[in-house]
């Protein structure tokens, strides 16, 4: 399974309210918040960041749960809050690129009237962190965007760089030791949980079996 299809999986069972007919319902969510956590910790950091985009991008074109929505965004949180700690592992220009389509398909004037602007705020967090990081070093992980003037992204950092002090600058900023972790792959997640999957997962499909042999019987 894909990085982006089992966040989207588990994100999904925590929205939709499908655990809850289960045993001990309560124990599950929280292996499933306690495997969340596990995947946003051990994933390739670039990766697990650009899924969370892209299924932000997906919640914008779509009628998805509100809940599913904000348990993106929460994901989101989490890791602005340890950011700082993967300066070396990242690859900005991916990251970069990624904050360009949305913002190209999404722009400021779109969010303006929708009743909540979240989702771009967090983006604009996550531009803020990584500019934290970097300085005005931002701007030259542009290089995988054809044409920048196809979103506000460049207009945003260089709006972000004038903003920010230099004591708000970590120094990694100006000097940014190569880390052995760069581009690493993403670790597998263990026997145990693995095993917690597929059990949440059987239950779950026994259990709209179940369902569904109620609603076709006359």
């Amino acid at each position: 399974m894909y990085l982006k299809e089992l966040v989207d999986q588990m994100i999904s069972l925590l929205a939709e309210n499908r655990l809850q007919y289960l045993h001990q319902a309560a124990a599950y969510y929280r292996v499933i918040n306690n495997i969340m956590v596990k995947i946003i910790d051990n994933s390739n950091h670039t990766t697990i960041i650009c899924v969370l985009i892209k299924l932000l991008h997906s919640c914008a074109e779509s009628n998805v749960p509100s809940k599913y929505e904000k348990l993106v965004m929460k994901c989101f949180w989490k890791i602005v809050k340890t950011m700082s700690n993967w300066t070396a592992d990242l690859d900005y220009d991916t990251i970069l690129l990624e904050v360009h389509r949305f913002l190209k398909d999404y722009p400021t004037t779109w969010w303006k009237k929708r009743k909540s602007d979240t989702p771009l705020r967090t983006i604009k967090t996550v531009l803020h962190s990584m500019t934290r990081v970097k300085g005005s070093s931002i701007q030259h992980h542009l290089t995988l965007i054809n044409n920048t003037n196809e979103s506000e992204l460049q207009a945003y950092l260089i709006r972000l760089i004038a903003s920010l002090k230099s004591d708000e600058i970590n120094a990694t900023a100006k000097v940014t030791p190569k880390s052995n972790n760069v581009g690493r792959t993403s670790k597998h997640l263990s026997k145990s949980t693995c095993q917690q999957l597929a059990e949440i997962f059987k239950k779950i499909g026994s259990k709209e079996h179940m369902h569904e042999q109620m609603f076709t019987k006359r």
